[in-house]
């Protein structure tokens, strides 16, 4: 494994920094607390998903909701990159993003799935679970330093758990506590055979009661299906007796139905014909009504086509005064407007007087801005020279000071100065000093003058521009008011056409009042006929369909004939059947008990099936189980073998070849750590072992000593030697192939000479690449690349030296 680059967002003291990594031995130093261990941590974040809160919390920075860290790391020759984020919200903080990608693939995954993939690019088997290989595999890259000097200094116990634990002897331990359990499981079989060879006797004697009773239940069998057989034969000839029976009952009641249905339909006809009878009677006598009725209908329907005309007209008048209605509306709506022309006359002469009025006033715009351009100039000429006399004045006074501090020398001619000389020179000066404050003071009044004159011609040119505003917009409101007249004028003309079309239509109005006179005479008279025309109209319609009411009758007689003679020969047909009611009872009764005693007989031939089937496979059950119990008692005396051949002889081999393989790999470890502690430390006082334990011995000349009695740099030096033996360990036990080695701080007092010996040892190591942090500037010697770590107002940066 390769780590090629580390991306942090918002982790701890960096805001963000991108760090690219090569391969050699690459040093982060600086002063503590820069944010050097930051880095490492966000490495093992990124790869090992440490996902306790509380890591969560100290790896987010403060005041920030989210953060992320990118690694791509290289493996067997291919590229990969894992992304991890963390997203704050309330008081929790959990993982967000996480993703591994290729530069074929990207799958978002969960941090179990994550780690679980990553320990699988590494080439380890996880079949014993990912909380338990995770924590073994960081031995193997990192670990640090301060872990493994609580790791020496803990007890034998835990020291001897971890050990076990990365090289999984655990295992043994597991199949030997597994074949305690199958030694239970062995004995309490053997113990159940005794309680099985009683079974087996207690179901040969259940089966040869049952043997018995199936024997008695088929007997009662034999003899109910005999009964059954006779009482089926009489019941069927009962049966065929009573179906034609059925059959003539059937008809008859077909018939039956019929007759009522005719009765009660030769009833109904006779109703509707004596009905009819007496409607055709009624249309007789209303023929000689329709003849009193007819001069009055006709004398109605004449009077009604002239009312129909007049209403036409009448409409047509309405339709005039409507229109006469819209025109006087018009005409009084042009008369008020028309009415205006004389003001609006009035008021464009008011406008053209003002605007000779405005024209006498105004000035030319170009002679005031002329005025106002030469002003200016004349006080810009004002003001410089009032900035001359400034200077001027300021050098004055400057020679006058000059004058007051000259001494018995001349500092120009280099001659005698006599006080009479330095006063005259000092008088000429004040002299002049007078004349250009008095200047001074006129031209600051002209200058206020020219300012007055400036105001007054300003607000000549606003007046002058107010007035051509005023000018432009009476222009604009004459033409309004123009344009307004001559629409008035086309109004009036308007308004004789109008006169013309309202004389006209008063003309036509008057010439049809008549018709309305008329169209009231006519609708009175109207009212009068109108109920005599419609007592016509509805008897003429009636006595129009006599002669159909008439054929009507006589088709309704002779219906009535034809159903009278049906029900005299479906009458004669019933009579014929000679059905008894009283006898079709009788045999379907007799019948109907023969079937219950039937089904009574076929129930308890069924019940008596039924128990010598459940009886049969009772004893089916019993032999299969007697059989079972026969087999299992032959099985637990194999396992009686099985358990002697177990605690005899493979749990002794267990513990043999768990010893033998502490042994192995203690000392494996010992001859690790002899060898890196006799790297750093060299020729000294001092040796170096382990014990069966795992546990560091140091010895003194002949003594052994307590590590804790140890200096700092030999405390350090102890737990790189432990730290570089079980690393190489963890690798050959997992089958590791990563070429990384990560050390935080390993030379915590460490002398130069020990520094020195330890560019020795990793180059023994041949680790693609090493990542150390310390803030010991020595270890510069041994890095090929050197990467400085400073922090700036809480903010970490990195960069190469």
């Amino acid at each position: 494994m390769f780590i090629k680059e580390v991306e942090l967002e918002n982790i701890r003291s960096y805001t963000h920094a991108q760090i690219i990594f090569s391969d050699g031995t690459l040093l982060f130093e600086g002063d503590i607390g820069s944010g050097k261990t930051t880095i490492l941590m966000a490495i093992e974040f990124a790869l090992f998903g440490n996902s306790t809160p509380a890591f969560y919390r100290s790896l987010l920075r403060k005041g920030k909701t989210q953060g992320y860290v990118r690694i791509k790391f290289s493996h067997d020759n291919k590229d990969y990159e894992i992304y991890r984020s963390l997203l704050k919200k309330g008081n929790s903080i959990k993982n967000d993003e996480i993703y591994i990608s290729t530069l074929d693939t990207k799958k978002y995954l969960s941090p179990v799935d994550i780690q679980k993939r990553f320990l699988q690019i590494l080439g380890i088997n996880i079949r014993s679970g990912i909380k338990k290989s995770l924590p073994i595999v960081t031995y193997g890259i990192y670990t640090p330093q301060e872990t493994m000097k609580s790791v020496l200094s803990g007890r034998n116990e835990e020291r001897l758990g971890v050990i076990r634990r990365i090289f999984k002897l655990d295992d043994y331990r597991i199949a030997r506590d597994n074949t305690g359990i199958i030694l239970k499981e062995i004995d309490t079989e053997i113990k159940k055979s005794t309680a099985w060879k009683e079974e087996i006797e207690n179901i040969k004697e259940d089966i040869r009661s049952w043997k018995e009773e199936i024997n008695k239940k088929k007997k009662e069998y034999s003899i109910l299906i005999s009964t059954e057989s006779e009482k089926t034969i009489e019941c069927d000839s009962l049966t065929k007796e009573i179906d034609e029976m059925d059959k003539i009952r059937k008809k008859h009641l077909e018939l039956s139905t019929k007759i009522e249905i005719l009765i009660s339909t030769i009833k109904e006809m006779e109703r509707s014909a004596d009905k009819k009878k007496k409607e055709v009677d009624k249309l007789k006598e209303e023929e000689t009504r329709i003849s009193s009725l007819k001069s009055a209908a006709e004398r109605y329907e004449s009077l009604k086509s002239r009312a129909d005309y007049l209403k036409e007209k009448i409409d047509k008048l309405m339709h005039l005064k409507s229109e006469l209605a819209e025109y006087l509306g018009h005409y009084r709506t042009l008369e008020k407007d028309t009415s205006r022309i004389q003001t609006v006359k009035t008021q464009i002469s008011r406008m053209e007087r003002e605007l000779l009025d405005i024209k006498e006033k105004e000035d030319s715009p170009e002679s005031i801005e002329q005025k106002i351009g030469k002003v200016e100039e004349e006080r810009n000429t004002l003001s410089g020279e009032s900035k001359s006399i400034e200077k001027e004045l300021n050098k004055v006074k400057s020679e006058i000071e000059e004058y007051r501090k000259l001494g018995a020398i001349c500092p120009k001619c280099k001659r005698p100065l006599t006080e009479e000389h330095k006063s005259r020179l000092i008088a000429e000066s004040e002299e002049n000093m007078k004349k250009l404050n008095l200047r001074a003071r006129q031209i600051k009044t002209e200058i206020t003058a020219k300012t007055e004159e400036l105001k007054k011609i300003k607000e000549e040119l606003r007046t002058h521009r107010q007035l051509e505003i005023r000018r432009v917009k009476i222009l604009q409101d004459i033409e309004n008011l123009k344009r307004n007249l001559t629409e008035l004028s086309n109004k009036k003309k308007e308004m004789h056409e109008i006169q013309e079309k309202i004389k006209l239509l008063d003309t036509k109005i008057e010439s049809m009042k008549s018709f309305k006179e008329e169209y009231e005479t006519v609708g009175k008279e109207l009212k009068t006929l109108e109920r005599t025309w419609r007592e016509y109209l509805i008897l003429k319609d009636r006595v129009e369909h006599r002669s159909e009411r008439e054929e009507e009758l006589r088709i309704m007689n002779r219906e009535i004939e034809e159903k009278r003679k049906e029900l005299t020969t479906i009458t004669d047909i019933r009579r014929a059947l000679k059905y008894n009611e009283e006898i079709h009872n009788s045999q379907k009764k007799r019948c109907d008990k023969l079937r219950v005693e039937l089904a009574e007989i076929r129930e308890r031939i069924r019940n008596l099936k039924a128990g010598i089937s459940e009886i049969t496979e009772k004893v089916k059950e019993k032999q299969k189980r007697n059989s079972e119990l026969a087999e299992r008692i032959e099985t637990t005396k194999q396992m009686e073998k099985v358990r002697n051949w177990i605690s005899e002889k493979l749990v002794p081999a267990l513990e043999s070849i768990e010893y033998i393989r502490l042994g192995v790999i203690n000392d494996e470890f010992r001859a690790l750590f002899e060898e890196w502690f006799y790297e750093l430390l060299g020729e000294s006082d001092y040796s170096a072992t382990i014990d069966e334990a795992f546990t560091p011995i140091i010895r003194y000349e002949s003594y052994d000593m307590p590590i804790d009695t140890l200096s700092g740099g030999e405390r350090t030096a102890v737990a790189l030697a432990y730290r570089l033996a079980l690393n190489t360990m963890v690798k050959r036990a997992l089958g590791i192939h990563g070429n990384i080695l990560i050390l935080d701080e390993p030379t915590d007092g460490f002398s130069k000479d020990q520094l020195y010996k330890l560019k020795d040892i990793l180059d023994k190591m041949e680790t693609e690449q090493i990542i150390i942090v310390s803030h010991e500037k020595e270890l510069r010697n041994l890095a090929d690349i050197i990467y400085r770590v400073e922090k700036d107002s809480s903010v970490s940066q990195v960069r190469i030296l």
